[in-house]
């Protein structure tokens, strides 16, 4: 699954927007200011796939897409009121392309953002309301075709991750993402809190039958019963603002990893494992999960104390891993905000490890952060700039990888002036001007000095060795259009201008 072009005439600030992605690469990270349109095009990519899944006519905004998958190339022309198919360039009707949908659609449709807005999540609603009343008729086939990640999800992956010893030996060595990541070893013990789910209450029921839950929950629940260490229900007063009522739980304990290892051979791999959890979370029945861990130095710690880059990289790349189909196609919008600098180095790197090099998948990626992006050529680039007649798009002119964070900062795709605090850059800017001032008043004289010595501890030398750059850095500094501020596209052309002229002028005086 690959997303090639995609034109769209009008939704939110994309107006008569095109964009060219490398179908060559797997992952595309889009760049750009706030309010681009970066999140709106994955939006927009989540609503095209939703329609297509559901048949239905996408209202929001017309379309051309083209992409390929399952071996095809596929093509739709999408109009307010149909839509037009192609296949390897031939027209088919609707009737025949939804006859090889498992071909023409992406196998998964999976989304992630990192903010608390609804905006993204709730294209993914109608899906997972098909998926429940499945799940309730005990049918037990692959996750949906659409999944939005939540953060309860996270916690799902951890307990998958622990429901295999093979996988569990794998994860906690050297390089496995338990150890090296979250410097978790082993699972202490697992507290299921289960509620007397909305749907249940006011009505009838037998204490065995979990509120009259059904279908495959029930059949998990039943499988988890045995396994629980003094099975305990409560009625507990649960506080809703000035008023109170009264909610049964359920809580399943089970006392170590044997335990888990041991219900979790009910399931045939931790993907079925992983997709049985979530029932019950789809069902309205789990309050909490409490997971206890061990860690390296043996001490305990709970799933609540992780922190939140922890948990938003279990719940991304630990859906990766249990998700993934081939033909995947994966919207991630600002999955990195709360990883530390190290963590996004590796980034991509353990996407591709836990996706695959091969995989026949894509990531189309939001950031903002110059270190995701530090080790990408530029064909995986896009960078989102604005002008007076909209939104473009286009790839930057060299790769990212190799410039270093400074200078992935300071190049076009982030335009910044400088990778220097505003501080210190005004203080090394005064101090060129004055440094090449021909008559320095005494007052001006003491300041030059102060702010050399002042750099001089920061590693900022007087001089270069050249003194053709010297004489540049001079001529630069008398332009008035120089300023130390983040650059649109004209900007950096008048700059570009303004250093060719200078270079022209110095060329000559050299040459006379």
């Amino acid at each position: 699954m690959r997303v090639d072009k995609l034109s769209i005439d009008k939704f939110k600030n994309l107006q008569n927007f095109s964009i060219d992605i490398d179908e060559t690469q797997s992952i595309s990270v889009l760049i750009g200011q706030n309010g681009s349109g970066k999140s709106n095009l994955i939006e927009a990519l989540s609503i095209i796939f939703r329609d297509l899944d559901l048949e239905d006519i996408t209202v929001e905004f017309s379309y051309t897409i083209e992409y390929q998958c399952g071996g095809k190339k596929i093509k739709i022309v999408s109009n307010k009121d149909k839509k037009r198919f192609f296949v390897d360039e031939e027209e088919v009707t609707k009737t025949a392309f939804y006859r090889g949908r498992s071909v023409h659609l992406p196998r998964n449709v999976f989304a992630y953002y990192s903010g608390t807005s609804r905006r993204l999540e709730s294209h993914f609603d109608k899906h997972e309301e098909i998926f429940y009343r499945r799940l309730l008729d005990d049918d037990d086939r692959a996750l949906r075709r659409m999944f939005y990640a939540r953060l309860i999800h996270s916690q799902f992956v951890l307990l998958a991750f622990f429901s295999l010893i093979d996988e569990l030996s794998k994860e906690t060595q050297d390089d496995g993402l338990l150890n090296k990541y979250l410097d978790v070893f082993g699972l202490e013990s697992v507290l299921f809190i289960l509620k007397e789910p909305e749907w249940r209450k006011g009505k009838g029921h037998r204490k065995s039958e979990f509120w009259g839950a059904r279908g495959v929950v029930r059949s998990f629940l039943d499988m988890l019963y045995p396994f629980a260490l003094a099975p305990l229900k409560e009625k507990v007063t649960v506080k809703q603002g000035r008023s109170s009522s009264k909610r049964e739980f359920t809580y399943l304990f089970l006392k170590d990893q044997d335990q888990l290892l041991a219900f979790a051979k009910n399931f045939s791999e931790n993907t079925e494992f992983f997709k049985h959890l979530e029932s019950m979370y789809l069902s309205d029945l789990i309050e909490d999960i409490h997971i206890k861990m061990k860690k390296s130095d043996c001490t305990v710690i709970t799933f609540n104390e992780m922190s939140e880059g922890e948990k938003q990289l279990l719940t991304v790349i630990g859906l990766i891993k249990f998700t993934k189909e081939q033909d995947t196609l994966f919207l991630l919008d600002e999955p990195d905000t709360h990883l530390n600098p190290a963590w996004k180095f590796d980034y991509l790197d353990l996407i591709e490890k836990y996706c695959g090099k091969a995989d026949n998948s894509q990531f189309i990626i939001s950031t903002h952060d110059p270190i995701v992006i530090s080790g990408l050529t530029k064909e995986s680039v896009l960078i989102f700039e604005r002008n007076e007649t909209g939104t473009y798009v286009k790839n930057p002119d060299i790769d990212p990888r190799g410039l270093g964070i400074a200078g992935v900062l300071t190049s076009e795709i982030f335009g910044q002036m400088t990778a220097l605090d505003h501080k210190t850059q005004k203080d090394l800017d005064r101090k060129r001007q004055l440094q090449y001032k021909q008559d320095r008043t005494q007052e001006e004289e003491d300041l030059y000095l102060e702010l050399e010595g002042k750099l001089t501890k920061l590693g900022f030398s007087r001089t270069t060795q050249d003194p053709l750059y010297d004489k540049f850095i001079e001529r630069l500094y008398l332009r008035p259009e120089y300023q130390t501020k983040p650059l649109t596209e004209s900007d950096r052309d008048e700059l570009m201008k303004i250093t060719d002229e200078i270079l022209s002028e110095l060329l000559k005086e050299e040459q006379a």
